[in-house]
């Protein structure tokens, strides 16, 4: 015997019940089943209760410890069936006789079978059931009892029993109980308030009392509770429930129980058509005949769709308990569903009163969990510090705004606390704290982060340090605009500082200018500034959409259409990642339908994919680029060129009121224009592309030198150009870095060698020094 197995939802299995699924396994494989049965379960079950047990253990050669402990359960066992008055060994012959003849043993399987869905069914119940940390074979026995198929309860049937749980377990409450299917099918939510395992509910006085007026109604005393997720709407019916069990209940609702109803637990198990139906519709009979109970039924939409076939049978059975007023019944949905598929339904939409659940307030949300800090203390053995509930509610409405308070901060709050108690679990080079943990404002900040998918920097209070910095971090790779990096620090620091419009994106700017200034080098290093991550730059080049079929393509075809189960190419990025610098390159050449997108975005924050999603633009840079008044500037200027952004400046601003629509123009919070680059932004951007080249050849360990001449060839190919650091760029590489590359594959340039450069008749002279010997540098 191998020990205890490792059950679901966190139990575990006793030496018991890993002997009883060995044997159970066994008949089925000597009966030739397909799969182990919740029968052969009890056939198991049966051998546990042998008077020579002792001898089977034997010969599996258990531990004198692990024979004790099944003899104990066995003991259990066999008093169960002496309760009901059956002999183990009748039974267990019986079943076996009746599962032979069954002619379910077709499979022929050589192997040891699986366990069925149904016999997986009857762990995961016994899992529940049980209130120890182990799951026993008394346990197995009753959850095994509950599922049995027509040949068991046959069998059964012959020994006088019709009701297994009762005869086996007569003195339980649940078999006394009125209402044993509710039980089977529910969750006891009064029950479980009266035992302390109901987190408390904290504020929400008027839907409270809403949902307690509509409860004593004559008629039709349903409600619906209608909510985005994470608002609240399971915690209100939960808090209800706690009401119900204090000793000071409303009159009006005393000894009232809330059952929570399992859509799930009611379909499984039911294959065949008209098995569900006749599953709800005594439950239904159930609650009738018990005027205290109160039926909550979370995600009610499902109603409509189980059993399999649509919309209507599990419908149709439930609207007439609710019309004639003998039912109470308590559901929650989302919006969103409770339009397409409770709405759609006039009968059953009349049947319920709607009580919304709005998200709450920032100071309502603090208050909930301030709540909540001493029950997330007590379970983590930390101590959490006051300003942590304000910080998770601030930190989440910032960096999470998709998701919904108080479940987002709520989330936080208890990672923060998981993650500090794994840190004391998990061995490290620190010393173990001398006290308790303490969960402030940057541990939460960590969680925010890790949920956000951002350094923790960027949502850590020490961000405004590197804001008033940004200028410097900029200018690492943006060369020669300097009047371009301090708009754009201008406009990040406004909005990160919390003056900025919370439903816009953080910044709308327009970069214009001519092509190779740097406009998008300048959007790549916002993007790595923000989020150190460059690929957190989405680039959308609008000259793909210049047809108006093409916004099919940015938001996703509809429904029905050829992709429309593929993500659109700018919702989807921005779905996966709202915090992104998003740029819409040469903004000119779009199709004006495509730039009401861009109204959309700049003006609200936020559009609406093809599949009706939100997709937020409020945690997000935007950033067009345009072309619009380059050639005017340039053909102004001294040797075809303009030397200040300043200059350039009148001849662009005069081209995009032109060619531009006045509403797109007035919802861009800056207009930066990029001036052509001077001969000291040339020598720098030269000096950084040689660089590169330079860590290239470094794994050849090739030394390359450049003349004055050679220099002043490629600063000649780029000056007075409109291509600017484009045109250097594509000299170094032609020039340059082709002929080095040839050099290389045909030998003529050796590992380690020397290589100076020098330039006549308008192209680059090598000439090869020594080699160094290897290992030299």
């Amino acid at each position: 015997m191998s020990g205890s197995g490792s059950g679901r939802g966190g139990g575990t299995y006793a030496d018991s019940v890993v002997f009883v699924l060995g044997r159970a396994r066994l008949e089925a494989r000597v009966g030739r089943a397909a799969a182990v049965e919740p029968d052969h379960l009890l056939v198991g079950l049966g051998t546990l209760c042998r008077r020579d047990l002792d001898d089977v253990l034997g010969r599996r050669g258990p531990s004198a410890a692990e024979r004790a402990a099944v003899a104990a359960d066995a003991v259990r066992v066999r008093e169960r069936f002496d309760a009901a008055g059956v002999h183990p060994r009748q039974l267990r012959r019986g079943l076996r006789d009746a599962l032979a003849a069954s002619g379910a043993a077709g499979a022929g399987a050589g192997g040891v079978p699986h366990r069925s869905r149904a016999a997986r069914r009857v762990f995961t119940r016994a899992t529940e059931r049980s209130g120890a940390a182990t799951v026993s074979a008394v346990d197995l026995l009753r959850a095994a009892l509950e599922a049995l198929t027509p040949v068991g309860l046959k069998v059964l049937a012959g020994h006088g029993i019709s009701d297994p749980v009762a005869a086996f377990f007569p003195g339980d409450a649940a078999t006394d109980s009125k209402t044993p299917l509710l039980d089977r099918y529910g969750r006891d939510l009064t029950a479980l308030a009266r035992d302390g395992k109901l987190p408390p509910l904290i504020g929400r006085g008027p839907e409270l009392r809403a949902l307690a007026r509509v409860l004593l109604r004559q008629r039709k005393a349903n409600a619906v509770l209608v909510g985005h997720a994470g608002t609240g709407k399971t915690g209100l019916v939960e808090g209800l429930a706690a009401r119900l069990a204090a000793a000071d209940a409303p009159a009006e609702l005393a000894g009232a129980r809330i059952v929570e109803l399992s859509m799930a637990a009611l379909v499984a198990g039911a294959p065949h058509r008209g098995d569900f139906e006749d599953r709800l519709q005594k439950v239904l009979a159930e609650a009738r005949s018990s005027p205290e109970v109160i039926l909550f039924i979370d995600e009610l939409h499902t109603v409509l769709h189980a059993g399999g076939r649509g919309a209507s049978d599990a419908a149709n059975i439930l609207k007439p308990a609710l019309a004639r007023g003998d039912l109470r019944c308590i559901g929650a949905t989302t919006p969103g569903e409770y339009r397409r598929d409770i709405e759609d339904d006039p009968a059953l939409q009349r049947r319920f009163e709607v009580i919304w659940v709005d998200e709450p307030s920032r100071a309502e949300a603090v208050e909930i969990l301030a709540g909540l800090l001493e029950s997330l203390a007590g379970h983590h053995g930390v101590d959490i510090d006051a300003e942590a509930a304000a910080a998770a509610v601030d930190l989440t409405v910032r960096h999470l705004p998709e998701q919904r308070l108080p479940d987002k901060a709520i989330d936080a709050l208890d990672q923060a606390c998981a993650a500090a108690r794994i840190r004391t679990l998990t061995p490290d080079t620190s010393p173990p704290p001398a006290g308790p943990v303490r969960i402030g404002r940057e541990e939460v900040a960590a969680a925010v982060a890790e949920r956000a998918r951002l350094p923790l920097e960027r949502v850590a209070a020490d961000e405004a340090g590197r804001l008033l910095a940004m200028e410097e971090h900029l200018r690492r790779r943006v060369v020669g605009q300097e009047e371009a990096i301090r708009a754009v620090a201008e406009a990040v620091r406004t909005g990160r500082s919390g003056l900025g419009d919370p439903r816009r994106p953080v910044g709308v700017l327009l970069f214009a200018g001519p092509t190779g200034t740097g406009k998008t080098e300048l959007a790549k290093a916002l993007a790595e500034f923000l989020f150190e991550d460059e690929r957190r730059l989405v680039r959308i080049d609008l000259s793909e959409y210049q047809e108006r079929h093409s916004i099919s393509r940015l938001l996703g075809a509809p429904p029905g259409y050829v992709g429309h189960d593929r993500e659109g190419q700018l919702s989807g990025p921005l779905r996966d990642h709202p915090h992104s610098v998003v740029l819409f390159d040469e903004v000119e050449k779009a199709h004006p339908e495509v730039l009401d997108i861009l109204l959309q975005i700049c003006d609200e924050g936020q559009l609406t994919d093809a599949r009706g999603r939100r997709v937020p633009f409020n945690e997000s840079v935007v950033i067009l680029t345009t072309n619009l008044g380059s050639g005017a500037a340039a053909a102004g200027g001294a040797f075809g060129f303009l030397r200040s952004a300043k200059a350039a400046a009148e001849p662009v601003m005069a081209a995009l009121h032109q060619e531009l629509r006045p509403e797109l123009l007035g919802r861009i919070g800056r207009v930066v224009v990029f001036a052509p680059l001077d001969d000291a932004a040339l020598e720098q951007i030269l000096d950084k592309l040689l660089a590169q080249v330079g860590e290239r050849l470094a794994g050849r360990r090739v030394d390359l030198t450049l003349t004055g001449a050679a220099r002043r060839l490629f600063l000649g190919r780029a000056s007075g150009a409109r291509a600017g650091a484009r045109a250097l760029e594509q000299a170094v590489e032609r020039l340059l870095v082709q002929p080095l590359g040839r050099a290389l594959l045909a030998g003529d340039l050796a590992d380690g060698a020397a290589v100076r450069a020098d330039a006549a008749d308008g192209q680059l002279d090598f000439t090869t020094g020594p080699v160094r010997p290897e290992g030299e540098r």
